[in-house]
This record gives structure tokens, C-alpha cells and sequence, in this order.
């Protein structure tokens, strides 16, 4: 199989794992098919931690990366609750790592984006000696987390804090959000609970707003 369509397997394998299994129905059937490495910290807050899960089996080093970020309105969520994605992703020889990242509203706007960035840091620089290829890291996120990947992949400057390029993630994949430009009234489901979720994580003015939106990021 030629390299572009082992990229295009790829891609599709990561997108089925994020609808694979919402955090509702995680907690069951999980089995010892998967090596994990809880609790590794990237930083010195107690929620700056990661899971690590390895495929079992094959001593095959150079393995995508799969990094997974929580959603839960920025203020909720924890990285455990996603073992199916994990046993999913490992099931295809990927390696998943789960995040956790400090909440609203004790921490505020950028602080979520940034210990993302800060735990792609971790993975870029480490995942090797787990037999990870750094660079081939993929990241993804569901909800709040979907917005946040989006701000990762749309604003260099996170990761230059840490001398990483933006092209270490090969791609960022956003699901289920409705968050991507917070300065837009948000309608359709949700919507009348929405205002007060971003404003408990963003505040309220217009600067904070757009500086947390992922479509006004984007370069034309």
C-alpha cells in the first residue's frame, strides 16, 4: 500500500475512533487488550495529566500518535472516562493519549489551549521511548475539546511557546462543537445555555471572545 493511501486509512481510522464511543457508554467492556500508563504529569497542576495507551503484542516501534482531548463545557470531563477510544485506537496499532487539562471557571481562557499545547509538548518529546513516532501525532477532541484542538490548529503561537511548529500535528480533527467563533450568537440546540458556559471560561469582553475563536484564526 502506497504511503497516500496508508495517510488516507489513517485519517479515517482516527475519525471512526471519535465517534466510536461517547463517555456515556465507556465504562463498560473493557478488557485487558490495552497497556496504559496513568497519571503522567506534563506540568505541576494535579489536572495536568496524561493517559498513555499502548497497543499489546508487538514490540513495532514508530506508531501513529493519537492525542484525545476532553470535552465538558471547559468546567467538566476527565480523561479516564474514554477507554473504548482507547482499546479502538490501539486495536489498530495507534497509540492513544488522553488528556486532562485545568478547568473553568477556577482557570480561565487561554489556560485550557495552553496546557494542550503544553501536553503535545509531552507527547512530541517523549513518546518515542513508548515507541510512538513523533512525527506522526494526530490530536482530536469532542465538544469543548473539539474547539480547543481547533484553537491549537489555528494559532501557531501556542505551540511556538514551546519551539514546536504547528506542522508536528499532521491533522486536528474537531468534533461536535459549536464553538468554533465565540463572538457569534450561538442557535440550535444548547444555544440558550451556551452564552453562560463561554462566559464562565471567556468572560465577557470582545477581545477575550475573538482571541478564543478558532474561525477568526484562520488565515485567509
Amino acid at each position: 500500500m502506497s504511503v497516500y493511501y496508508q495517510n488516507i486509512m489513517l485519517f479515517l481510522i482516527l475519525c471512526g475512533s471519535v465517534f466510536y464511543v461517547t463517555p456515556a457508554d465507556a465504562g463498560t467492556g473493557w478488557g485487558k487488550t490495552v497497556n496504559v500508563k496513568k497519571d503522567i504529569a506534563y506540568g505541576s497542576d494535579k489536572l495536568q495529566k496524561l493517559d498513555v495507551y499502548l497497543p499489546l503484542g508487538s514490540k513495532a516501534r514508530k506508531r501513529p500518535v493519537h492525542i484525545f482531548v476532553h470535552g465538558g463545557a471547559w468546567s467538566i470531563g476527565d480523561k479516564k472516562r474514554y477507554k473504548k477510544q482507547a482499546r479502538f485506537n490501539t486495536s489498530n496499532n495507534i497509540i492513544f493519549v488522553s488528556i486532562n487539562y485545568r478547568l473553568s471557571p477556577k482557570n480561565l481562557h487561554p489556560t485550557q489551549v495552553e496546557d494542550c499545547a503544553r501536553a503535545a509538548k509531552w507527547v512530541y518529546d517523549n513518546i518515542g521511548s513508548y515507541g510512538g513516532d513523533a512525527n506522526n501525532i494526530h490530536i482530536s477532541g469532542h465538544s469543548a475539546g473539539a474547539h480547543l484542538v481547533a484553537l491549537l490548529g489555528t494559532r501557531p503561537d501556542y505551540l511556538a511557546k514551546y519551539d514546536l511548529p504547528l506542522s508536528i500535528l499532521k491533522t486536528v480533527i474537531p468534533v461536535d462543537t459549536a464553538s468554533f467563533d465565540l463572538t457569534t450568537p450561538p442557535t440550535g440546540g444548547g444555544s440558550r445555555f451556551l452564552p453562560w458556559v463561554i462566559e464562565k471560561t471567556f468572560g465577557s469582553s470582545e477581545e477575550q471572545l475573538k482571541s478564543g475563536s478558532p474561525l477568526l484564526s484562520v488565515v485567509k
